[in-house]
């Protein structure tokens, strides 16, 4: 972070690094940690088992962690493990196995079931989020829905590690 912090996700929550001291922050139900980002606007969010929220730090230097879950909960309040953190012009992207969520710039909580076959990792080049769909290839996940890009075939059987734009 802009004061030289780092942080790691660990099984017993977030690792952090000052001064050249490691400190565990643990999470209020001491859940692992899967994912973290830190968005373009600076915000810290972390991911995990039962996790989805957001580190704030205070005035004396000390961590303080928003439970942002319960901004999912209109339709129940979502389980699982969470991950795959990617932020994009329209919010924070995060998954657990069967839907995909998005806390919006305004705060607004949408969520959305995973295109069938989407694999693991999500990615995300400008506005845009992107996929791996078993058998279709490179996909770009619109508003929840996986649309081929051209040439998509080509990703259709081989695993994807990253995407960068040209």
């Amino acid at each position: 972070d802009a004061q030289g912090t780092l942080y790691t996700g660990s099984s017993e929550g977030v690792m952090v690094l000052r001064s050249g001291v490691w400190d565990l922050f643990e999470l209020p139900r001491r859940e692992a940690v899967f994912s973290l980002l830190a968005s373009t606007d600076g915000r810290l969010y972390v991911a995990g088992t039962r996790t989805f929220g957001e580190l704030h730090r205070q005035a004396d230097g000390s961590l303080l962690f928003e439970d942002l879950l319960p901004r999912f909960a209109d339709a129940g309040l979502p389980g699982g493990d969470f991950y795959g953190l990617v932020e994009t012009a329209r919010g924070v992207y995060f998954r657990n196995a069967s839907t995909l969520f998005r806390m919006g710039r305004d705060g607004h909580a949408w969520r959305h079931a995973l295109p069938e076959g989407l694999g693991q990792r999500l990615f995300a080049v400008g506005p845009a989020l992107y996929g791996r769909v078993d058998g279709v290839g490179l996909c770009r996940v619109e508003d929840g829905v996986a649309v081929p890009v051209p040439g998509a075939q080509a990703f259709a059987q081989s695993r994807m590690t990253g995407i960068w734009p040209r």
